[in-house]
């Protein structure tokens, strides 16, 4: 069965809102001015206020209206000495509007990167809300935090439990909450080692060692506590040295006299400038739950027990990591009392849930008896409400040019006309001109013209689309009639205007064949944008060029590569631009200690892959470097082939804080990788597109060797192979403009060979769906409204805020094509 109407593309698929400010503001009570008038050669395009009202009305009309009640109402209802409406604060707006802007924070960002953050969100107010200034933006947010509010403030109304019917929360709910979120923190030394031979091999520089869970010196004699702690301090500064401000001159991140002090060869921390060490439950939980649990259940606080570090290496599950930890001291939770306010915060804001806001609002209204006069308004108020549990009178009276009315404000058509106009007006007109520019210029409808002083014979322009639209109106009225739109709440019995009124928004089924002609219509427009219509058009030139743009591109290799990282505390990797300085620089000579080490002629049987991965093998087993000496392997106390693999200073990078990654690439083309790294591969590729041997980018320029950086890191690339541009012909690979029509015209066509085909599919055919595509048609029809001559009946915004509009939509539908002059 089709269910054509169901999937129409509607006129006003209204997903954004725009609109500006200005004085005389369109009005319902002048219902024939014309909204806007546009003028293209002979063509003119218009609607009335009429018109728009009753669109928008059907649309939009009752979410505006209810935003233009409910913002009367919370400044006429009080919060203490306040309205809800002047309650809300320039903070609270503030802060939200920052969350929206920065949901991660501007922490990370440049002053670049957040005046792009802003500018990026006014623009994308203005086009969805309709939003010209910043004062309309902090409106938006302030009737949002005002409803919150008021919800906050009847949370407790029609509660069963007996304890909250004195609008408070139950102890029990308290203890809960309290209980499940408020846990002590920990100070606390964590070291982590990939292997335990790297433990034990930290423990030597510092001339001890662990037997059988005690702890001694290389000689074997037992350490004291404070000897303990020592060596606890001198491992987290080997292991934590990169992060120092100024390493590698400096390599202590715990100073005596600054994080900790010695009396008397007792060892005490100064917690207060420990921060470092400091660890809440979640995150140690986060980092590894054993450590947690130790923490919890079986050390003790320095100074108060022996148990105070755990005597051997803890192995996490897999064995991937072994931690050395030290308990040093416990923050406790804030006991329950001090932190009832917030933690009744915490409980208020889990039951605002939007339903719940909703239905409170919906009551503030019901208490100020709202009225809605407009019946379409009324049945999408009652149906809304009805979820809610919210009772609602119907009135059966009109009232002049009332829509609405509370006990605090009476609202006239007319101010819902300038409510809907604010928010919808240039995106209506828009999508209008669009639609009427379609139906009506003959440049675009050549199926049936609404020129209604013809003859019905004469309008018929093609019969066979004309017999089809009407067919499909038949089919989909006798799909009704039928019974089988009965699931969707639309029963025969509902009546086929009623149906098309009601589930479209169109009154008439001529209305209905026209929507069906502007589909069609809109569709061959769309379709004409690809269509290649003579040989030498500009078209057939554009199509050329980026066909000879993708050849110029294009490389298919083979490759694997070797990628020099910094990771954070969470694991993700750091860009590059982030790094340190002296990461940057100890990049660079780890770069080129690779290139060296990859020189070497490759033993029987060694592959590049093999090699790459020994890399990733000696850095992980390589230990850092001794904190408080100089950071050189040569003056580092374990023999050098612990420090360095075949001329390669791993120890020395490991310790700067870079990471390294094996990755192979497989086989892969070009736009699918990172643009600095594809930029070599196609360098190599260009070099030699058949070549079977492997290529190791840079290996021949050591004096000035061209680094790989992306946002990961920098990039050790290796081809091992590439393959060459597939020919339909010896020395021909796109199609010619001829074979692509005649293609187009019949894809049988026997002149056609395989490879032929293979080169059009492969290299106009991607270009002609973006042609065709919804983001060029829209681009193109956007282009060509910004060129109409538009005036409006009205001041509320111009030609210039529709020239905004259209500006900023050309810029997102350009953003999205990737074949451009």
């Amino acid at each position: 069965m089709k269910k054509i109407l169901l999937v129409l593309i509607m006129v006003l698929g209204l997903a954004v809102m725009t609109g500006c400010g200005g004085d005389k503001y369109p009005e319902i009570s002048n219902p024939n001015e014309l909204y806007f008038t546009a003028k293209e050669g002979e063509y003119t395009y218009s609607i009335t206020n009429q018109e728009v009202y009753e669109e928008l009305k059907n649309r939009v009309g009752i979410n505006l209206l209810l935003d233009l009640i409910d913002k009367d109402l919370l400044k006429a209802t009080n919060n203490g000495n306040k309205s809800y409406w002047d309650a809300v604060s320039e903070e609270d707006i503030t802060k939200k509007i920052e969350e929206e802007i920065f949901p991660r924070g501007t922490e990370d960002l440049t002053n670049d990167e957040i005046e792009k953050a802003r500018t990026e969100y006014y623009d994308k107010m203005f086009i969805q809300y309709g939003f010209n200034s910043e004062a309309e933006v902090r409106d938006y947010y302030r009737l949002t935090l005002a409803k919150r509010l008021y919800a906050a403030d009847h949370i407790f109304e029609d509660v069963e439990d007996e304890e909250e019917k004195e609008k408070d929360f139950t102890e029990k709910q308290y203890k809960d909450y309290y209980k499940n979120n408020y846990k002590k923190g920990y100070y606390a030394i964590v070291i982590s080692y990939e292997t335990l031979s790297l433990v034990n091999q930290a423990l030597e520089v510092w001339g001890c060692k662990i037997e059988k869970g005690v702890w001694t010196d290389l000689d074997g004699t037992p350490l004291n506590n404070n000897e303990i702690v020592q060596t606890f301090i001198n491992l987290y500064n080997s292991a934590n040295s990169y992060k120092v401000e100024n390493y590698p001159e400096a390599t202590y991140l715990l100073n005596e006299g600054e994080e900790y002090d010695t009396n008397q060869g007792e060892i005490y921390f100064n917690l207060n400038k420990a921060d470092v060490l400091y660890y809440t439950h979640d995150e140690i939980y986060g980092y590894e739950t054993a450590i947690q649990k130790h923490l919890a259940e079986n050390l003790d606080s320095y100074g108060k027990g022996p148990n105070f570090y755990l005597k051997t290496p803890l192995s996490n599950s897999t064995g991937s990591r072994y931690y050395l930890v030290m308990e040093i001291g416990e923050k406790e939770a804030p006991k329950l009392e001090t932190v009832k306010a917030e933690i009744k915060e915490k409980l208020i804001e889990g039951r605002l849930s939007s339903t719940f806001i909703s239905t409170k609002i919906a009551e503030l209204r019901a208490e100020n008896n709202i009225v809605l006069y407009d019946k379409v308004l009324e049945e999408r108020y009652v149906s809304q409400v009805s979820n809610y549990d919210v009772d609602y009178k119907k009135t059966k009276k009109l009232n002049g040019n009332l829509v609405a009315k509370t006990d605090v404000k009476e609202y006239s058509s007319d101010d819902l006309f300038q409510a809907m106009s604010a928010g919808y007006g240039l995106t209506l007109t828009a999508t209008k001109i669009e639609y009427l520019r379609f139906l009506h210029n003959l440049k675009f409808n050549k199926i049936y013209s609404l020129n209604e002083s013809l003859k019905e014979a004469d309008r018929i322009l093609d019969q066979d689309q004309y017999t089809a639209i009407k067919k499909e109106i038949e089919d989909e009225k006798a799909a009704f009639e039928a019974g089988e739109y009965k699931d969707y709440g639309y029963p025969a019995s509902y009546g086929w205007k009623n149906f098309i009124k009601d589930r479209y928004g169109v009154q008439t089924e001529q209305e209905v064949f026209n929507q069906l002609l502007y589909n069609r219509v809109k569709d061959a427009y769309g379709k004409s944008l690809g269509k290649i219509t003579a040989a030498d058009s500009e078209l057939a030139i554009f199509y050329t060029n980026q066909m000879e743009k993708r050849v110029s591109e294009y490389f298919k290799v083979r490759g694997i590569q070797l990628v020099i990282e910094v990771l954070d505390e969470s694991g993700s990797k750091v860009n590059p631009e982030k790094w340190t300085v002296t990461q940057k620089e100890y990049a660079e000579l780890f770069y080129k200690e690779v290139l060296e080490y990859l020189a070497k002629e490759l033993k029987v049987g060694e592959t590049y892959s093999q090699r790459l991965q020994e890399i990733i093998s000696a850095y992980l087993k390589a230990p850092r470097f001794k904190a408080g000496i100089p950071q050189d392997s040569a003056l580092q106390p374990l023999d050098q082939k612990y420090y360095v693999f075949e001329g390669i200073e791993i120890s020395k990078y490991k310790t700067a804080g870079l990471s390294v990654k094996f990755a192979d690439l497989g086989t892969f083309t070009n736009d699918s990788k990172a643009e600095a790294l594809e930029k070599a591969v196609k360098e190599i590729w260009d070099n030699d597109p058949n070549s079977k041997d492997a290529v190791i980018y840079g290996s021949d320029k050591l004096d000035d060797i061209p680094f790989i950086i992306t946002e990961e890191g920098y990039h050790v690339y290796i081809n091992l192979d590439s393959t060459p541009l597939a020919e339909w012909e010896t020395g021909k690979v796109i199609p010619t403009i001829n074979q692509i029509i005649a293609y187009e015209k019949d894809a049988s066509d026997s002149s056609l060979t395989t490879k032929i085909k293979t080169a059009i599919t492969t290299y106009y055919k991607p270009i002609y769906d973006e042609l065709v595509g919804p983001y060029n048609v829209l681009y193109n029809i956007q282009k060509d409204i910004k060129e109409l001559d538009v005036s409006f009946g009205h001041e509320h915004f111009g030609a210039s805020d529709l020239d905004r509009y259209l500006d900023l939509q050309i810029e997102k539908s350009l953003e999205q094509l990737k074949y451009k002059d």
